[in-house]
C-alpha cells in the first residue's frame, strides 16, 4: 500500500480550501445528512487486482473516501469503520459530526472548521485502511449501521460500502465466483424468521470497490444485494469499481 503520511494528509487542507473554496457551506439549506463508512480491510484489499490500474482496492478506497468528503456539509454527521468478522458487536472508530453555522458566523471560520473536521475524518480512515481483517461480516456491519442511522431521525440516511462485497464471516461464506440462485431469497426468509434483516428502511447505499474477473460474476454477486438491499428497506443507487456520482 502507498505510503499515507501524515504530511501528505496536512497538506490537503490547502487544496480543501483554495481548491474548493464554496464547498457548498453558505448554499440554501438542504436536509443534513447521516452517512455510516464501511470500509473493507481484507488481505486481499491490500494487494493489486490482476488486470487494474496501479492502485489497490484500499488505495482506491481512501481516493473516493476523499471524494466523499467534499460533499460533507454543515450539520452532516459522519460515522464509520471497518468490516471485520465481528462487525457486528465493534465499535465505529470514525466519528465526524460537521458544525452548523449561524447568520453571526464568519465565512472564512466556518470554512476552516469544516476543513478541520474533513481531515480529521481522513486520518480516521487511514488509521482504519492500515489494519487488516481476517473475515469479512458485510451482514454484521449492516446491522450495526442500522442501529447508528436511527440515532439521526430528520436526518437524510446514507450507507456507503468500499468492498468487492464478498461476503466472509461464520453466518455465510459467499464463494468468490458469487453465490447460487436462490440464495438471496433464502437468506432473506431466514432473516425474516430469526429477526436478523437488518432496518435500513429509506436508506441510500453506494457500493464502492465492486470489481470482478468478469460479468457473470459481476451480475451474480450484484443482483444478491440489490434483492438483499432492497428487502431491508434499501435503495442501492450505486453499485461500481469506484465513486462515480454522489450528489446528495
Amino acid at each position: 500500500m502507498r505510503t499515507i503520511n501524515n504530511y501528505w494528509i496536512f497538506a490537503l487542507s490547502f487544496s480543501f480550501l483554495f481548491a474548493f473554496p464554496a464547498c457548498n457551506s453558505f448554499a440554501k439549506p438542504t436536509q443534513p445528512k447521516a452517512i455510516v463508512v464501511l470500509f473493507d480491510i481484507s488481505e486481499s484489499t491490500s494487494q493489486k487486482q490482476k488486470g487494474a490500474d496501479s492502485l489497490t482496492p484500499r488505495e482506491r478506497y481512501f481516493d473516493d473516501f476523499k471524494k466523499l468528503l467534499m460533499q460533507m456539509k454543515e450539520s452532516d454527521v459522519l460515522k464509520g469503520g471497518a468490516i471485520t468478522g465481528q462487525s457486528g458487536s465493534e465499535g465505529f472508530v470514525i466519528s465526524t459530526d460537521f458544525p452548523k453555522s449561524s447568520l453571526m458566523s464568519n465565512r472564512e471560520e466556518v470554512r476552516e472548521q469544516l476543513d478541520k473536521k474533513r481531515l480529521q475524518a481522513l486520518k480516521q480512515a487511514r488509521n482504519v485502511l492500515q489494519k487488516t481483517a481476517p473475515m469479512t461480516d458485510i451482514f454484521g456491519a449492516m446491522r450495526q449501521s442500522s442501529n447508528i442511522l436511527r440515532q439521526y431521525p430528520g436526518y437524510q440516511h446514507i450507507l456507503v460500502i468500499f468492498s468487492d462485497m464478498v461476503q466472509e464471516s461464520q453466518e455465510y461464506r459467499m464463494n468468490s465466483n458469487g453465490p447460487p440462485d436462490g440464495e438471496a431469497l433464502r437468506l432473506i426468509g431466514a432473516w425474516k424468521q430469526s429477526g436478523g434483516m437488518p432496518q435500513l428502511e429509506g436508506v441510500d447505499v453506494y457500493v464502492w470497490g465492486a470489481s470482478y474477473p468478469d460479468e457473470r460474476t459481476r451480475l451474480r454477486i450484484e443482483n444478491f444485494w440489490t434483492a438483499l438491499f432492497s428487502a431491508a428497506g434499501a435503495r442501492l443507487k450505486e453499485y461500481a469499481p469506484t465513486m462515480i456520482r454522489f450528489r446528495e
